[in-house]
Order: C-alpha cells, then structure tokens, then sequence
C-alpha cells in the first residue's frame, strides 16, 4: 500500500527515525479490516499524508507532526479496537508475572519447610529456585501465546 512513502527522500536519519517500515505494516494491517469505518478513514489519511511534497525543511517539519500524529492514532486504534499486540508481548508479561509467581512459591515452600521442622531451607535457594523456574514456564506460555497470535495474523508490525 501507499506507495509514496517508498519514494519519499528524508533528510539525514530521519527515515530510521520515522519507522516507515513499521508504518507500512501497519496500514497493511488496516487494509485487512475492511468493515472498519475508522480503519479505512485511517487508511485514507496515510494515503493522503504519502501524497504530500516536501520542498523545504518547514514541509519537513509539518510532516513529521502528521505522521507521528497518524502512526500514533493507527497503533492505538489497531491495538484497541482489533486487540493487534507488539511482537514478544506476551514473551515479556509472562515472563515478568511468572517469574514473581515463582519467587513467591519458592519462599513460601522454604517458610513452610522451616515450619514444618524439615531442616534447615535457605531463602535464597527456594527465590533462586522460584526465580528460574517461573521464568521457564512464563517464556514458553508466552511463545506459545505469540504463536497464537502470529498465526491470526494480529503482530502490529
């Protein structure tokens, strides 16, 4: 799609900076929404802003509020609206929920072995232990998870 912003000429970085590759991805995730009204308003929009020339730093200036204004509603509209997630998401919130998890499991279960008279545990083992083990189990969930979503096709870029 939009294939003016393929031929558009950035001074300096800013290309890199602008992510016009994510961008791209992006309104071809809008494309596949076709009952969507905001998703082909949106669409229209980008197409609106690749037709646009740029003769003067100033033209420059006015674009990348535009766009950075449109890549920012595209996201939140995709993410929200067609529940689109980031690449590795779900990799990091179970990750970081399971990890917690397993820190906490791993002290109570050394609490309850030195209550219960079962020698002497150390704290630090059962976190370390917890720690690791709840970081296996969150990382494969979540590629699992990722899978799942990359198989719908809902990466946002």
């Amino acid at each position: 799609m939009i294939p003016g912003f393929r031929k558009m000429k950035f001074p300096g970085m800013k290309a890199r900076h602008l992510r016009l590759d994510r961008f791209l991805r992006m309104t071809d995730n809008l494309d596949n929404q076709p009952y969507c009204p905001e998703c082909r308003s949106l669409a229209e929009a980008a197409e609106q802003l690749s037709k646009q020339t740029m003769q003067t730093e100033k033209d420059f200036q006015q674009f990348e509020i535009q766009y950075l204004n449109l890549f920012r509603k595209i996201n939140e509209h995709l993410k929200i609206s067609h529940r689109y997630r980031l690449p590795n998401y779900f990799i990091s919130l179970y990750s970081l929920l399971y990890t917690i998890v397993g820190i906490l499991a791993g002290l109570f279960v050394v609490y309850l072995g030195r209550t219960g008279n079962f020698g002497k545990w150390s704290y630090e083992i059962g976190a370390l232990l917890g720690f690791v083990t709840g970081l296996a189990i969150g990382r494969i969930s979540g590629y699992r998870k990722d899978k799942q979503i990359e198989n719908e096709h809902k990466n946002l870029f």
